[in-house]
């Protein structure tokens, strides 16, 4: 029975150390996966409807300076667009 606690203490090393590799491993990905899911927040679709004669399409990139959130609506009037 003296080895029974021995075992215990082993095994619980064991698990000690398995929980130490899944902290490493979960450190080494966090930044990768935080990015990634930034990316896919900020990522912006566009569906163009060309009809005949010219069809023009330019991205205008806006940068906030501030250091809270803000909504940009563009509103166009003109029916040519």
């Amino acid at each position: 029975m003296s080895s029974c606690p021995q075992a215990q203490q082993s095994v619980r090393t064991q698990h000690f150390r398995d929980l130490q590799v899944i902290a490493a491993y979960r450190e080494r990905t966090k930044a990768e996966s935080i990015a990634s899911l930034l990316s896919l927040s900020i990522t912006t679709e566009h569906t163009l409807h060309a009809t005949l004669g010219v069809a023009e399409f330019f991205e205008f990139v806006l940068k906030n300076p501030h250091n809270t959130q803000h909504t940009v609506t563009v509103e166009i009037d003109n029916p040519e667009l």
